[in-house]
């Protein structure tokens, strides 16, 4: 058949998408031919074609040719024997999982590799060299899963891994075995950014795979050629760090390492580069090819279809490692500024591929100053941006001056005060009474994201937006120690999923909202819920108690207990009101692209579990939106696109500015009395991020809850320092006039009586 011939040669000449588009053809007109008469050809050609989709990030239509493979093995009547059946079933597991770990779910792509493997090991039982190849890839999958918590667990689980995986006697060929080896040895020079005391394991490890690989074989050289180079650069040796790199370039046309191989040499290249001070011509070839990386990049990024869950364009290492070189080299040719600029740019026109901004002007000429419009920047409120490198990370700060970048310490440093701060924050969140267990491993980590550099700045800073926190994982910004207390109470603080969402949607017209609240309280607890949370109960709180949340409004209306569904909330005005909050339970489903949901009522045609699908298909909105619930701000790490995972994203896509919202577990007592102050807050004309902030200035006066463990577990997201309602009148300059002449007027009477009480003489 002409079809397949042609496709064997675009496969032959490099051109993948070419080999899908005549696969398609091939397998629609198969009819009587000898392939089409032999259903294992059809499975082989179903399956190139859905490896070819994940080796060109068309994930969507990967899944979807998964699907239809699952549903044709299903099919009895598809002449496949049991074995290949099985076969075929456990190469669909497989992709599948590796669809989900591309996009950074663990969750999931443990579950689907844990469905391969249990069905590779069966068939293994009953003829273990059928399926042999299912066996070898099983375990690849396993160890890059293992690689990708990037964890100091996770490295000795997977060298432990790989260890029983040679021993066993299947793994007899030179090849799968360097294969395996691979993944290891770039794991650990990964992890050696973090520790350095694994370099000498993985260079060893890098090394022996390089000499097992035949002479002629390019197809994985790239990658560990590139690592080697990064571990010589490390100790020092810029001499041996180029004869390495100049090994890999040899091989990188004929790599199947693609643009990632690619991508991790130029990188490798611009580092050493600024590491031996090349001169300006060096440097600006070095650029050079950043930018043209960077640029295929984009280019295949904005290709790809917007999903649920969202992107992510900034949760490859690689790719945030082009935008930190490039931004490395502007700083060495043009200075700190234009470096600063050049960030924001890029940072921005990432971020503009995710799925909250897509659609949002291009930035114009000069961003730093629409920033500082749209975010209200001046002299006491600023921006920071983080951008968290595979080794190198840096920080952008913008107010009313020049911006300024900031390269942070390096990796091993960073992630050590990271990781100790984080243990002592999450073993406070485990043991809320006890508080913070070492406010010394917090104050350490502020002192290097916060750089003393910094300090004339942020120290005139009542306000502050945070952009790209993701480096700090499961650590609350607001705990961190800042002005004698906590950042949270030192600063109002607001998060922003990415720079492009907030210049589209300042450009929107704020609506004029009336000072009124609606409070969805305490609903049951479906058996939905209880499926994926077996412990929840209902909140003991009563309709009254919730009224008292929101008294502070003109108007107030409580929907309470069964009232509260997804049916009651999307035929409510809510986009007439000022505020929605949502008291209740969270639940969140691991398996799920969007994991977090708020339980509500059950109905006749709903579980009772609100999904972010939910939110924005049939919810509109207020403004302000308050979710006291547990998990709601928890989500898949999507660099890049924060939020787009997670239920204050949900209500950000559907229409609201501002959600408050928690990644944590929360506490009701401390929930209620931070949103009850956070209201009053609000309604004296305070923004969403000062009124949090005084909410927790006023909680930590109760030693119960004076650490940040109880009081920065809340955060603001969206544009979180823009007024909800202007103050009332009797508090701005009017008012102040009116206050002025009232008093001086009662003085006067006052006056006036004493004198008719004196006297005469």
């Amino acid at each position: 058949m002409r079809a397949w011939d042609e496709a064997a040669a675009a496969m032959a000449d490099g051109s993948p998408g070419a080999v899908v588009e005549l696969l398609d053809r091939a397998l629609a007109t198969l009819g009587d031919s000898t392939y089409g008469k032999a259903p294992a050809w059809r499975a082989f050609w179903r399956n190139t074609a859905i490896q070819l989709e994940i080796d060109l990030q068309r994930f969507r239509s990967a899944q979807r040719r998964i699907t239809e493979l699952l549903d044709s093995l299903d099919d009895p009547d598809n002449g496949l024997s049991e074995r290949d059946r099985a076969r075929a079933r456990a190469f669909a597991f497989g992709q599948r999982g590796e669809v989900y770990r591309r996009w950074g779910l663990e969750q999931p792509a443990a579950h689907w590799f844990e469905r391969e493997a249990l069905l590779v090991d069966a068939c293994a039982a009953e003829d273990e060299a059928s399926v042999l190849n299912e066996w070898l890839a099983s375990g690849e999958h396993r160890a890059l899963l293992i690689a990708m918590r990037h964890e100091s667990e996770s490295i000795r689980e997977l060298e432990s891994f790989v260890a029983s995986r040679l021993a066993d006697p299947r793994m007899d060929a030179a090849l799968p075995r360097a294969r395996l080896r691979r993944i290891l040895g770039i794991a650990l020079a990964d992890a050696a950014a973090d520790d350095p005391a694994l370099a000498d394991r993985a260079d060893r490890i890098l090394r022996e795979v390089l000499d097992e690989l035949p002479p002629d074989h390019s197809a994985g050289r790239v990658l560990p050629g590139t690592e080697l180079a990064e571990l010589a650069l490390a100790r020092d040796d810029p001499d041996e760090a180029r004869r390495l790199l100049a090994v890999a370039r040899e091989h990188v046309d004929a790599s199947t390492e693609g643009e990632a191989g690619r991508e991790a040499l130029v990188i490798a290249e611009a580092r050493l580069a600024l590491a031996t001070g090349a001169g300006d011509a060096e440097l600006r070839d070095r650029d050079a090819a950043l930018t043209a990386a960077w640029e295929a990049f984009l280019e295949r990024w904005a290709a790809l279809e917007p999903r649920e869950g969202g992107y992510g364009p900034l949760h490859y290492a690689h790719v945030r490692a082009l935008l930190v070189e490039r931004t490395r080299i502007a700083a060495a040719l043009d200075g700190g500024p234009a470096a600063a600029e050049l960030a924001l740019r890029l940072v921005d026109r990432a971020q503009s591929l995710g799925r909250l901004a897509r659609g949002a002007p291009p930035a114009p000429a000069s961003l730093a100053t629409t920033l500082r419009d749209v975010l209200r920047l001046g002299p006491r409120s600023g921006l920071l941006v983080l951008v968290p490198g595979p080794r190198i990370s840096i920080l952008v700060a913008l107010d009313d001056a020049a911006p300024t970048v900031v390269e942070l310490p390096a990796k091993d440093t960073l992630q050590r005060a990271i990781d100790a701060a984080s243990a002592t924050w999450m073993a406070g969140r485990r043991s809320p009474d006890e508080g913070s267990a070492s406010p010394a491993a917090l104050r350490a980590l502020a002192g290097h994201l916060l750089p003393s550099s910094l300090a004339d700045r942020t120290g005139r800073w009542d306000a502050l937006t945070v952009v790209g926190d993701t480096l700090l994982l499961e650590l609350a910004f607001e705990a961190l120690p800042a002005r004698g207390g906590s950042a949270g109470t030192a600063w109002a603080i607001s998060h922003l999923p990415s720079l492009p969402f907030a210049r589209a949607r300042a450009a929107r017209t704020a609506p004029v909202a009336p000072r009124t609240a609606w409070i969805a309280s305490a609903p049951p607890v479906p058996a939905a819920a209880l499926a994926l949370a077996p412990d929840l109960a209902p909140l003991s709180l009563e309709p009254e108690d919730a009224a008292r949340i929101v008294r502070p409004y003109d108007e107030a209306h409580v929907l309470h207990g069964p009232e509260v569904s997804v049916d009651t909330l999307s035929a409510a005005p809510l986009e007439r009101v000022g505020v929605l909050q949502f008291l209740g339970h969270g639940a969140y489903d691991l398996l799920a692209e969007r994991p977090a949901t708020l339980v509500v009522a059950a109905t006749a045609e709903h579980d009772g579990l609100l999904r972010a699908a939910d939110i924005v298909e049939r919810i509109r909105p207020p403004p302000v939106v308050v979710l006291t619930a547990c998990r709601t701000g928890r989500g898949p790490l999507r660099a890049g696109d924060q939020g787009a995972a997670d239920l204050a994203g949900a209500f950000l896509e559907a229409g609201a500015r501002v959600v408050v919202t928690s990644p944590y577990d929360l506490d009701v007592e401390a929930a209620r009395r931070l949103s009850t102050a956070f209201h009053r807050g609000l309604e004296r004309g305070e923004t969403a991020a000062e009124a949090l902030r005084a909410a927790r200035e006023e909680l930590l006066r109760d030693a119960r809850f004076d650490d940040p463990v109880h009081h920065a577990v809340l955060r603001v997201v969206g544009l979180g320092n823009e007024a909800s309602w202007p103050a009332p009148w009797w508090r701005g300059p009017v008012g102040l006039v009116v206050g002025a002449v009232a008093l001086a007027a009662s003085a006067a009477v006052v006056l006036a009586a004493r004198r008719r009480a004196s006297p005469r003489v």
